[in-house]
């Protein structure tokens, strides 16, 4: 028997739950990072949040697996991303922490980031600038800028494994305190991941950690001779 077509008509929307935000744009990968979700209708003990590596399902990312929500409006996470740098991860929810829907237009991008800015004792005329994934090529010396110490700038770098290596032109002594930013030069070289070939983005001035312990005192001159 051939049902009768029939006319428009009214869908009853019993969808109680909402989702307004995910925190932060951009993670890390391959590092813990808590990701916040906030709402509401979330079901504490039930609901819960899971990354896709789809835009349209919900196939699970890369150290995205299900977790419960912490509250009724939100829920803050830990996640390890495992994707490439550049990669896109998409929220999926689920009231009954059993039948997940894709919420597209909230997702998360996995980049590369600074972890830390140091000089060592031992080495008093080299920052070592650490990410959270290898690098495969840095920016020229004029991509950056450093601030603090009169007359201290970057001669030149190099890569690391993890680090982009600046050589100063002098050592940096006890106790001095400057930052160092960085800006995407217009064209390359530029700091790029190695797998991915990902542009690292700008960052602002970052606090250099001073770690050289060693000092000179005024040399004095008590007695010249032949």
């Amino acid at each position: 028997y051939n049902s009768k077509s029939f006319s428009n008509q009214a869908v009853t929307n019993n969808v109680d739950w909402t989702v307004t935000s995910m925190t932060p744009g951009n993670v890390a990968r391959n590092t813990e990072t808590t990701i916040t979700v906030d709402g509401t209708g979330f079901l504490t003990g039930s609901s819960k949040v899971m990354l896709s590596s789809s835009s349209t399902s919900c196939s699970v990312a890369g150290g995205g697996s299900a977790q419960l929500v912490t509250s009724g409006t939100q829920a803050a996470r830990k996640f390890t991303l495992t994707g490439a740098a550049g990669t896109q991860n998409y929220l999926c929810f689920s009231k009954d922490g059993t039948n997940f829907v894709n919420v597209a237009s909230t997702s998360v991008t996995l980049d590369v980031q600074l972890v830390s800015a140091t000089v060592s004792t031992n080495r008093a005329n080299v920052i070592v600038l650490s990410f959270t994934s290898a690098i495969g090529q840095t920016a020229a010396a004029s991509g950056f800028t450093l601030a603090g110490v009169t007359g201290l700038t970057v001669s030149s770098t190099a890569v690391s494994s993890n680090a982009v290596e600046l050589t100063l032109n002098k050592a940096v002594l006890k106790d001095e305190t400057f930052t160092v930013k960085y800006d995407v030069p217009g064209g390359d070289p530029k700091i790029k991941e190695q797998t991915s070939n990902w542009e690292l983005a700008s960052f602002g001035a970052t606090s250099v950690t001073n770690g050289v312990t060693w000092t000179f005192d005024n040399p004095s001159v008590t007695q010249i001779g032949k």
